[in-house]
């Protein structure tokens, strides 16, 4: 999966219509949602130290699934 659709997937849980999520929980997303954005801005920026994938984050060259 890539960052960017995290974000989106993530993002869906902080709406309005999601209002059953406890406080701390929108809390941690919203959290998870601002590192990947920084992540992505830091990659945009060619930072050495934010090469590397994410445990399960997968790049634009990456095949689709079948």
């Amino acid at each position: 999966m890539k960052a960017s659709k995290a974000i989106e997937i993530l993002d869906l849980f902080i709406r309005p219509e999601h209002s059953i999520i406890e406080q701390d929980e929108e809390d941690a997303i919203k959290l998870g949602i601002e590192g990947l954005k920084r992540l992505q801005t830091y990659r945009e920026r060619k930072y050495y130290y934010a090469r590397t994938l994410l445990p399960g984050e997968t790049t634009e060259e990456e095949p689709k699934r079948r």
